[in-house]
């Protein structure tokens, strides 16, 4: 099996069970805390996004996040608690949905040569495979933080 199966394969079961885990929230759900500075599902799903831009960039397109999405949804983000301040929680998985879906296209596209070009990370200098691997990873840690959450909430375990 190649590089692109792999990391198709790969993102395509992580992200069926963050959907699964996504769909159980609601829009006021969205915005749950644990606790005043856990991130709550509303952020999580933006900061999907930018991993989602970045993996579609590593895979040769040209593209920007629009700009809220560093601002809002960016590692360090000041976290809000007001709904209106974010763009709605349906928008934003839509937004991911979508972005993922390219993803898959994507890898469907490319020479499996670009698989093994490296990349930068900051003083990381992994393949596009290992940073894509790696953002796949990024995005299922997102999946326990999104089931502690549900669990808070009483909502079933996603996965029994």
């Amino acid at each position: 099996m190649d590089k692109r199966t792999l990391v198709k394969d790969h993102l395509q079961f992580l992200h069926s069970a963050l959907k699964k885990i996504l769909e159980t929230f609601d829009e006021e759900e969205s915005m749950h805390q644990l606790y005043d500075d856990m991130n709550h599902p509303r952020w999580q799903t933006g900061h999907m996004t930018g991993s989602a831009y970045a993996m579609l960039r590593l895979l040769g397109e040209n593209l920007q996040e629009p700009e809220d999405t560093e601002k809002l949804f960016g590692s360090g983000s000041q976290l809000k608690k007001d709904p209106t301040e974010y763009p709605a929680f349906s928008e934003l998985k839509d937004r991911l949905y979508k972005l993922w879906a390219r993803i898959y296209d994507r890898l469907d596209k490319v020479e499996e040569s670009l698989m093994d070009e490296e990349t930068s990370f900051g003083e990381w200098k992994p393949t596009k495979y290992e940073a894509l691997m790696f953002l796949g990873a990024h995005d299922f840690y997102h999946a326990g933080q999104l089931t502690l959450t549900m669990r808070s909430l009483g909502k079933e375990r996603p996965f029994s």
